[in-house]
């Protein structure tokens, strides 16, 4: 008897891996599976289900503290700037970056005042990190931005509890012109 390509144990084992529901659907209609691996499968997927509903429920979006005044003076200077760029860019922030345990505190250095500012934290080159956005930030301005500020694109805010500000870009409109800085900690 010849086999659909739907029906073989690779093509149900990739779709399992690729795209769980259709692959514990097409492993219940034509696996020749014995009833218990398939059980022991459909187990294992509704329990990773659970867990994520359980993980994204436990989260709560403000579980990172305000900084206090005294907090945000304690902040001490552990960023450096990193000396190789992933592409050049057409101006560099004059910039200096300081971090505490909940906040980052950003230095604008520049003679001029920054536009349309987006700071990423955590970000890489195949997904994005958190995010934080301004419109101004003005010249000579020092701003102390807490860690919860930054959310993914779906509004999840950053949680200093479970996950360390590893790295911190920063891309702003200076005149005509975008300026760049990039940061690890």
């Amino acid at each position: 008897m010849n086999q659909k390509w739907y029906e073989k144990s690779v093509v149900i084992g990739i779709f399992l891996i690729v795209f769980w529901p259709l692959g514990l659907l097409l492993m219940w209609l034509f696996a020749k599976w014995p009833t218990k691996n398939k059980w022991i499968v459909s187990g294992v997927f509704a329990l990773i289900f659970i867990l994520a509903i359980l993980n994204r429920d436990a989260k709560s979006p403000d579980s990172t503290p305000t900084p206090t005044p005294v907090q945000i003076e304690q902040i001490k200077e552990t960023a450096r700037p990193t000396t190789k760029p992933t592409t050049k860019p057409k101006r560099e922030l004059n910039t200096k970056v300081q971090l505490n345990n909940i906040a980052f505190k950003v230095f604008n250095n520049d003679t001029e005042d920054w536009t349309a500012c987006v700071f990423e934290m955590n970000g890489g080159i195949i997904r994005g990190g958190y995010k934080y956005t301004t419109r101004i930030f003005t010249a000579g301005e020092d701003r102390t931005i807490p860690f919860r500020e930054f959310t993914l694109g779906d509004g999840t805010r950053f949680d200093a509890s479970e996950t360390k500000p590893q790295k911190l870009s920063m891309s702003c409109k200076i005149g005509e012109e975008r300026g760049f800085n990039y940061y690890d900690f």
